[in-house]
């Protein structure tokens, strides 16, 4: 199994993640959601009552 957190033995404490192949294929479906935001986001923002 991969590690896909590094940690580094310094101060401040330093740590480096890495996304996993599992997640990755969530990014098109991501940034399908992001389109989706974009079109309606303010749609929504209105009927909330948020400004943004």
């Amino acid at each position: 199994m991969r590690n896909y957190i590094d940690q580094y033995n310094e101060a401040p404490p330093r740590v480096k993640y890495e996304l996993t192949e599992l997640f990755m294929e969530l990014v098109p479906i991501w940034k399908q959601l992001e389109i989706w935001r974009a079109k309606h986001g303010g749609a929504i923002a209105t009927a909330s009552g948020s400004d943004s």
